[in-house]
């Protein structure tokens, strides 16, 4: 029975990327920062704490299908003189339609993804790397038997998140008070055309 299930998943993948390649079209992905606006570099933001870099995750989880913006990566430097904290599980995800939902982030397993995050600490001068993703866009399929990020924006909801703002809030500690950061974000969701051989 399983193995039925892995031909006719594999056959309806191929079938996906057929059609794929048949149109020759995907949507090509990106953010752009509009609040508060960037410092230098687009995507980039620094006070007194901390400096922060934003870059859009758009990957394609197998090579038959279009890539989505999966999630967001940042980059935080420490640029205080003293430890700051991210707070994981006061952070939030704003959606288009202003509806905020919590987010995972690196290392966190998909199963876990609505537990409690412990903070992690950014020791002065010290820069963390990860990678964040709201957690209702993870769910569990039957047809794969595993879980699947489906991407904030994909090739099914590219066209209603074209040109619309998507943010982050990003809770800080820093010496026993927190500051929340928020993030404002405009999607662009371009079709790429490009020619079969």
């Amino acid at each position: 029975m399983r193995k039925k299930v892995i031909i006719i998943f594999m056959l309806a993948v191929l079938l996906l990327g057929l059609v794929g390649c048949e149109s020759g079209s995907n949507y090509v992905y990106n953010i752009q920062m509009i609040d508060p606006e960037p410092d230098g570099e687009p995507l980039t933001y620094r006070d007194n704490t901390l400096a922060i870099k934003f870059t859009p995750l758009v990957i394609s989880t197998t090579p038959l299908l279009p890539p989505d913006l999966k999630g967001i990566k940042i980059r935080v430097t420490n640029l205080s003189d003293s430890t700051i904290k991210i707070l994981w599980d006061d952070m939030s995800f704003i959606d288009i339609d202003n509806s905020v939902t919590k987010i995972m982030h690196q290392g966190v397993k998909y199963a876990n993804r609505n537990e409690s995050m412990a903070p992690t600490s950014i020791p002065a001068g010290t820069i963390l790397e990860d990678t964040i993703v709201p957690t209702d866009r993870i769910s569990w399929s039957n047809i794969s038997n595993s879980w699947v990020n489906a991407g904030i924006v994909n090739q099914y909801n590219a066209t209603q998140y074209h040109q619309e703002e998507i943010g982050i809030t990003l809770p800080v500690e820093y010496k026993g008070e927190v500051k929340e950061y928020i993030f404002k974000f405009k999607v662009t969701a371009k079709k790429n055309v490009s020619k079969a051989p």
